[in-house]
């Protein structure tokens, strides 16, 4: 219930039911990162990540819970955390593109754009659908002056069919902004 209201982008019938669940269980990982994911929802992003500290602990293989985590450390531009957390899931299952996607905006981030290059291709080989290997060829991209390439990339990635609960990134937006909310 907690996953189906976070959907809906009601977070606080979201986080009600989580904590419901953690009252029953508290090794229940699927309810911590539930937790976690509604506390990025609202950019209260220490919270989040006590919160997917604790979903790893329980679901020590669970490799989007890395990858949100690695994106959580992004947003608190704390990029070597980020790395790290990356690096730790690439250990546990180095096909998954994210992981190499991941690496690849970090890359760009610290100006190592050889590097970011060699990861995106990584990631994209292993998917082409993968989020953030095309989000980091779009930066890739936008470093090397091609802006209109950048936003090309960024366009089919915000236009991407079934990103978010069946509707794409760009329609996810709209709807999350019609109901007041912002995106951090």
């Amino acid at each position: 219930m907690g996953t189906a209201a976070l959907s809906k982008q009601d977070d606080l019938r979201a986080l009600q039911h989580f904590e419901q669940a953690l009252e029953l269980n508290q090794k229940n990982g699927r309810a911590w990162l539930g937790k976690a994911m509604t506390f990025m929802m609202q950019n209260k992003l220490p919270e989040a990540e006590k919160s997917f500290d604790a979903a790893i602990e329980y679901m020590p293989e669970h490799l989007g819970t890395y990858q949100a985590l690695a994106w959580c450390y992004i947003s608190q531009g704390n990029l070597q955390k980020a790395e790290q957390t990356v690096k730790k899931a690439l250990e546990i299952d180095d096909t998954f593109s994210e992981n190499h996607g991941t690496l690849a905006v970090l890359a760009v981030m610290q100006g190592q754009l050889p590097l970011a290059q060699t990861e995106a291709q990584i990631a994209l080989r292993l998917d082409r659908a993968s989020f953030s290997g095309n989000y980091a060829s779009a930066l890739i991209a936008q470093a090397n002056g091609n802006v209109d390439e950048a936003n090309q990339i960024i366009d089919a990635i915000l236009d991407s069919p079934d990103i978010v609960n069946n509707l794409s990134l760009r329609q996810f937006i709209t709807q999350f902004r019609q109901q007041g909310q912002t995106i951090h």
